[in-house]
């Protein structure tokens, strides 16, 4: 479930670019499993037996997704993705950490009135630069949810260790432990050890 915005929240084109791939990547999922609407390129198809066929909603948050009106993009509807400048990325080069996007994205799947689990959220980073950041500063979002109201019951971090990518092999490291794909030999990254600090505390301490 990215958070999809308009690069320019003042553009109507910027908007009208945003509305397909939100309604689509982001929510189409489940609203075809909480509502029976399953998203059509206009309007929807209603399927009755797949309404309200779930016990509890898994968000899986990686990134926020600018998206920008094109007229070079027939394809993807007039809709191109644009980094905002100076936006901090992970590996993968276009996927931007945003932490208050978890945040937005819980606050939206509220409506469901389900209870919700974060079931992925980790960042592509080879060197732990941006991850141990990534932990504690996506983790105040949950809290902060939970604080307003939101039922989140879970958070599950990707990954535990690093892992083989179905399109990029071992390429992306997301693990809070670094494996070597030679050898399997395992160490524990700094990540790691923030994590293993809140879990313990069972808090973001100080």
């Amino acid at each position: 479930m990215p958070y999809i915005v308009p690069r320019n929240s003042k553009s109507l084109l910027d908007r009208i670019a945003t509305y397909q791939p939100q309604r689509v990547l982001t929510w189409g999922g489940l609203e075809a499993s909480e509502r029976g609407r399953i998203p059509r390129l206009i309007g929807s198809r209603y399927a009755k037996e797949l309404e309200n066929t779930t016990d509890f909603i898994g968000v899986q948050y990686y990134q926020r997704i600018t998206m920008a009106f094109d007229l070079n993009s027939p394809g993807t509807l007039f809709a191109q993705h644009r980094l905002m400048p100076g936006a901090q990325v992970s590996d993968l080069g276009h996927s931007e950490i945003h932490p208050e996007g978890l945040y937005r994205l819980l606050r939206q799947t509220a409506r469901y009135g389900k209870p919700v689990y974060i079931t992925e959220n980790g960042v592509a980073d080879a060197q732990d630069q941006h991850r141990p950041a990534f932990l504690v500063n996506h983790l105040r979002q949950v809290w902060k949810a939970i604080r307003d109201g939101v039922p989140v019951k879970g958070y599950y971090h990707w990954s535990l260790t690093d892992n083989f990518e179905w399109a990029e092999g071992w390429n992306l490291r997301f693990g809070l432990i670094e494996v070597d794909p030679l050898t399997q030999e395992r160490r524990m990254r700094p990540s790691g050890q923030v994590y293993s600090a809140i879990c313990t505390a069972n808090a973001l301490a100080p």
